[in-house]
């Protein structure tokens, strides 16, 4: 498929380049048909001078790159060109919540159960900047059902969800997709029902 990153970067003189564990650093180097010989030099050191270290890369190979991204490098005499693929699996389909207990949604959603493995129920909290992340496992038929509980009769919730590529690591945000539409819910006290899927809560803050 087509890159999700498209970036040419300059062979001649001293750059900076986003590098090992993706950190900014500065950077110079030569390439040719097999491999992108860089040497790395700590910001904000930027006459690329000092000690430096080797960072290899191959040339015209998919690789890992950064962030865990599939990526392609080639070589092009006095520049070089990165391309990186997105590991994110398309957002969840379908998000649909209702009212199923005392304080406790009940929202599903549908997903390819071949890309994804979990998703992330995103729910914002009643003050600003503020989310809850409930995690919950995906069905073989690619259905996703889970309570979100705890909720504060009265207040209003927006909930969201975003899908986690299967066989990748959890903490790779990289492997994490887009955030579905946001389907908005105001909390109501209702009969208490035993039945629910427990998962986990995460507090995770927006910026």
């Amino acid at each position: 498929g087509e890159p999700q990153e498209e970036r040419i970067f300059s062979l001649e003189g001293c750059h900076e380049i986003q590098g090992v564990m993706g950190m900014t650093t500065a950077y110079q180097g030569s390439c040719n048909s097999s491999a992108i010989n860089l040497n790395l030099f700590p910001v904000p050191n930027r006459s690329c001078a000092g000690l430096s270290m080797p960072w290899p890369q191959a040339a015209d190979l998919c690789v890992v790159g950064l962030h865990g991204q599939p990526q392609i490098m080639t070589c092009h005499g006095s520049f070089f060109v990165r391309r990186l693929w997105s590991l994110a699996p398309p957002p969840p389909r379908n998000l649909r919540c209702q009212a199923s207990a005392a304080k406790q949604l009940q929202c599903s959603c549908d997903i390819d159960p071949s890309l994804v493995d979990e998703v992330s129920f995103e729910v914002s909290l009643p003050f600003p900047k503020a989310s809850l992340s409930y995690l919950a496992p995906v069905a073989a038929t690619g259905q996703v059902l889970a309570e979100l509980p705890e909720l504060q009769p009265g207040k209003l919730y927006e909930v969201r969800v975003r899908a986690h590529r299967r066989g990748e690591s959890e903490g790779d945000p990289a492997a994490w997709s887009a955030l579905s539409a946001a389907v908005t819910y105001r909390a109501e006290l209702q009969a208490a029902d035993p039945k629910s899927t427990r998962g986990q809560w995460l507090e995770g803050f927006r910026v």
